[in-house]
């Protein structure tokens, strides 16, 4: 049986839906959502590379009640793996779910809580066997001593090797040729270049990541200052930030990457960049609106259902 996401009735305003495994997660089991299209995980800080277990139980029937941190994080037709503890499958998020009014992103998620592990307890020590009256240690038996023939010889030996070291050395002195005082002293060798100094990299990862906890504003520069170095998914970080602060430049961008109009790194899929221009254009980002009324009318000539809901909902007065 197929995992199925749909609207909260309880809560019709939007934000809300449940996710339906159809009983086959364990009651309690904690839940982690994997974006398919980039390997990011859902966290309390928005969507990152790290698993993260989100602090959002299944009930008896298997059900999980999801709370706008997680809807309001999620476009339409986002392909999502699902995981319930041991279990996993993929879904496409459905355009039916809609996002909550007031967007805050997914500041309301918690991680959840490690199991406890309990310390076995230790092995209770055996009692040593006593040894009876009659059980007298056995002493190691000392290796007799080697008999005198055998150091004799020994020391015999020895002298002959001294006296053999003494004739060479002699020989040595003797046959040795004296080093000239006039002899020229070998060349000292060059010294070692010295390293230079390397200038700051000015676009460190580091650096872009403590920009980044300083919010959108300061980390978008390195969008641009950085392009030919930065790496797509810190880039993706970067912008996704600003779509949770509503940041019209952000907004924007996040558009362009998925408007087939542009050529860039990801995949192209118009569905989702009209709801991008849509909020740039609430935003006031400049040139949204004109791009949000040519995506939309591509999206009304298309042949796609996908395209065509999308068009309702952001095309349509």
């Amino acid at each position: 049986m197929s995992f199925e996401v749909r609207p909260d009735p309880r809560r019709p305003a939007g934000g809300h839906a449940i996710l339906d495994t159809g009983g086959l997660a364990v009651p309690g089991a904690p839940l982690a959502i994997l974006r398919s299209q980039d390997g990011q995980w859902l966290t309390p800080d928005g969507w990152q590379p790290a698993r993260c277990d989100l602090d959002i139980h299944a009930d008896a029937q298997g059900e999980y009640a999801l709370p706008p941190g997680v809807v309001d994080m999620i476009e339409p037709w986002t392909n999502l793996e699902i995981h319930c503890d041991d279990i996993s499958q993929n879904i496409s998020w459905p355009a039916t779910v809609r996002m909550s009014r007031v967007r805050k992103g997914s500041a309301g998620l918690k991680v959840a809580a490690a199991p406890a592990r309990t310390t076995p307890p230790a092995p209770t020590p055996q009692p040593q066997p006593e040894l009876a009256l009659d059980d007298t240690p056995v002493s190691p038996v000392a290796p007799d001593d080697p008999p005198p023939q055998r150091k004799s010889r020994r020391a015999l030996w020895l002298i002959l090797l001294l006296v053999l070291l003494l004739i060479a050395g002699a020989l040595a002195y003797v046959l040795w040729p004296e080093t000239s005082a006039e002899d020229p002293l070998p060349p000292a060798p060059d010294p070692a270049p010295q390293e230079e100094s390397l200038a700051p990299d000015p676009c460190d990862p580091a650096d872009i990541e403590t920009a980044m906890g300083q919010g959108y504003a300061t980390a978008a520069g390195y969008l641009d200052t950085c392009a030919g170095t930065l790496s797509p998914d810190l880039a993706l970080r970067i912008i996704e930030r600003g779509v949770v602060e509503e940041d019209a430049d952000a907004l924007l961008r996040m558009a362009r990457l998925r408007d087939p109009g542009f050529d860039d790194w990801m995949a192209d899929d118009p569905a989702v960049a009209v709801g991008y221009y849509r909020r740039a254009t609430a935003a006031g980002a400049q040139g949204a609106e004109t791009a949000l009324e040519r995506v939309c009318t591509e999206l009304a000539t298309s042949d796609s259902p996908l395209d065509l809901i999308a068009y309702e909902d952001a095309c349509s007065p």
